[in-house]
C-alpha cells in the first residue's frame, strides 16, 4: 500500500513561504522608500549650496567691478570671508572688459562671465554664468 498525503499536510511549508514572500515585498518597499528620501534630501541639499555658491560669486563679482571702477584695473584673485575667486581676464582695453569670475564653496564651483564697459563709471553690459 502506497502512503497517502493530505493536502493538509503541507500547510506549514505554505505558510512559512507566504510569510518568508510578504517578509521580502515589505522589505523591498521599505528599502526603496529611504533610498528615494536619501536621494531627495541629497538634491535639495546640492541646490541650497549650489545656490549659496553663486551667491558668494555675485559678491566677487561687485568686489571685481568696485575695484574696476576705483582703480582700473581687475584683482586677479579675490578674498572674501567664506570664499577666495579666482578672476580671468578675457578681453581688456578701455573702455571695454570682459573677465570670468570662478569660486568654489563647499565643493560647489560656479563661473559668471561678465562684460563691462568704464568711462566715467563702470556699466555692467553682460553677466552669465558659465559652466
Amino acid at each position: 500500500m502506497i502512503p497517502t498525503r493530505s493536502i493538509y499536510s503541507n500547510k506549514g511549508y505554505v505558510a512559512l513561504s507566504t510569510i518568508l514572500v510578504l517578509a521580502m515585498v515589505i522589505l523591498t518597499i521599505s528599502l526603496s522608500s529611504a533610498l528615494i528620501t536619501v536621494s531627495g534630501g541629497q538634491t535639495a541639499l546640492s541646490g541650497k549650496k549650489s545656490e549659496e555658491a553663486l551667491q558668494l560669486i555675485e559678491g566677487c563679482v561687485a568686489e571685481a567691478l568696485l575695484t574696476l571702477n576705483e582703480t582700473g584695473t581687475i584683482p586677479l584673485s579675490i578674498p572674501l570671508p567664506q570664499i577666495s575667486c579666482t578672476v580671468t581676464i578675457e578681453g581688456t582695453g578701455p573702455p571695454l572688459w570682459t573677465f570670468t569670475v570662478t569660486g568654489t564653496f563647499e565643493g560647489y564651483t560656479q563661473s559668471a562671465r561678465v562684460s563691462a564697459q568704464r568711462d566715467s563709471r563702470v556699466t555692467v553690459t553682460g553677466w552669465e554664468l558659465v559652466d
